[in-house]
């Protein structure tokens, strides 16, 4: 989603990552899911492609605006009304999740 827009508004990696203040690598990695980029690292690049942070976070859940069910749908609804200390912790929490299920899966 983020390099969709970023190309459509005729941005470089570079470019955005100017007027966001996120390295360049930082970027491209976020770009290809390298990484699970922190809530004010995903608000600073939103800022500049005017993107809702939360339309972003949908799309980590393989979401699309209107296609939210069950408890995907409550999460994401439970998440528009965090501020980002909230948004932070929810976020270290889905983490550790992910590495306990990781870990859980090759055992």
């Amino acid at each position: 989603m983020i390099r969709t827009v970023r190309e459509g508004m005729q941005m470089s990696q570079g470019d955005l990552a100017a007027a966001s203040g996120a390295a360049k690598q930082a970027i491209s990695n976020l770009e290809r899911g390298a990484v699970i980029p922190s809530i004010p690292t995903i608000q600073a690049v939103c800022k500049p492609l005017r993107l809702d942070p939360i339309d972003v976070i949908r799309v980590g859940f393989d979401l699309a605006p209107g296609e939210e069910t069950g408890l995907r749908h409550q999460i994401v609804e439970l998440l528009e009304d965090f501020d980002s200390a909230k948004l932070e912790l929810a976020l270290s929490q889905l983490r550790v999740l992910k590495v306990w299920k990781a870990r859980s899966a090759s055992s």
